[in-house]
């Protein structure tokens, strides 16, 4: 019987995240960056953490040409959701886009609270799965479990 894994990719999202923010052209088409980032150096030479940033300037640009890697970055999927996703494949700080909040109060709930709250559960849900599943495929796919260790016969 198989026990549970801990999700891992096959790209680190450290690796994914410095790549994203050093060349725009690695990012997906529907990816959104954000304005929140956190670059470690290697080592113990420290931690440089901005908010609200241009993430695309010249001084972010030079911190990651000195060796620095995004640790988190606040990402965006377009007309869905927003959060910061960090080096140990988490998602922190999730806020779901103006669009998904209209659609799920544009669901006729009949004036019952516990409807409206089943309809926008589900609406949630079903974003916070189509993100899981974006984020896999930007990150190249779920890692194979076991991959790098002979299974045990």
């Amino acid at each position: 019987m198989a026990g549970a894994h801990p999700l891992a990719t096959n790209t680190l999202p450290m690796r994914a995240m410095t790549s994203w923010l050093s060349d725009p052209g690695t990012r997906p088409a529907e990816m959104e960056i954000g304005d929140t980032v956190e670059l470690k150096a290697k080592g113990d030479d420290g931690v440089i953490r901005g908010r609200q940033l241009d993430l695309d300037s010249d001084e972010i640009h030079s911190h990651l040409e000195c060796g620095r890697q995004a640790s988190k970055l606040a990402l965006g999927i377009e007309s869905m959701i927003r959060f910061v996703l960090h080096d140990g494949l988490t998602i922190k700080s999730i806020r779901f886009d103006d669009a998904v909040i209209d659609e799920a109060a544009q669901q006729d709930d009949g004036d019952d609270p516990i409807a409206r709250l089943e309809a926008d559960f589900t609406i949630m849900t079903h974003v916070l799965g189509v993100t899981v599943d974006t984020l896999l495929q930007w990150l190249g796919g779920e890692a194979q479990a076991g991959a790098d260790f002979p299974s045990a016969a």
